[in-house]
């Protein structure tokens, strides 16, 4: 069935378009030497085939604001991306600074203060482990500062015993 007013098709482009039909039921061809897209559709069977000739200029505006409203989406979705990015990258940055700054005071002997970071990933285990390091120590020293404290104790006992059998000595004497 061919429409009033159909003319026949350039020489190789039905070829092109039956080749383009068999790997998809519908797509669009277009004719390099005519400002001509020829969009088409197979039926289930693949044994009919229905053509549109579309004129490229009357579609051209609209391709034309197509991309450009591409361009704006994928600009905006960059813009997007850039800052929950920085957003994300400056939550982690100030955590990973709280552990350095705890850790610059645990390393000059300053074991007050606590570290308590707020996080499910490998950031907020490593706060974790930094926090029970410190603990630990804390734990550590005031453990040496009780025995530094017994030994202490224990010298003050034997100087009393060491005075006091000296004094004996010399009173024998």
């Amino acid at each position: 069935y061919h429409s009033r007013g159909a003319r026949p098709l350039e020489p190789g482009l039905y070829e092109r378009i039956m080749a383009a039909a068999r790997n998809a039921d519908h797509g669009v061809v277009a004719d390099p030497g005519r400002d001509v897209i020829y969009a088409f559709a197979t039926s289930p069977k693949h044994d009919w085939i229905s053509l549109a000739p579309v004129r490229w200029s009357s579609i051209e505006p609209a391709v034309v604001r197509l991309k450009v409203l591409m361009l704006i989406i994928t600009v905006f979705a960059m813009t997007l991306a850039v800052v929950v990015g920085s957003v994300f990258a400056d939550q982690q940055g100030s955590l990973i600074r709280r552990m350095a700054t705890i850790t610059g005071q645990v390393a000059r002997g300053d074991l007050r203060h606590d570290v308590t970071l707020v996080a499910d990933d490998e950031v907020g285990l490593l706060g974790m482990s930094l926090g029970t390091m410190v603990r630990n120590l804390r734990g550590t020293v005031q453990n040496v500062a009780n025995l530094a404290s017994q030994v202490a104790n224990i010298c003050d006992q034997l100087l009393v015993k060491a005075s006091a059998i000296s004094t004996g000595a010399e009173v024998q004497a």
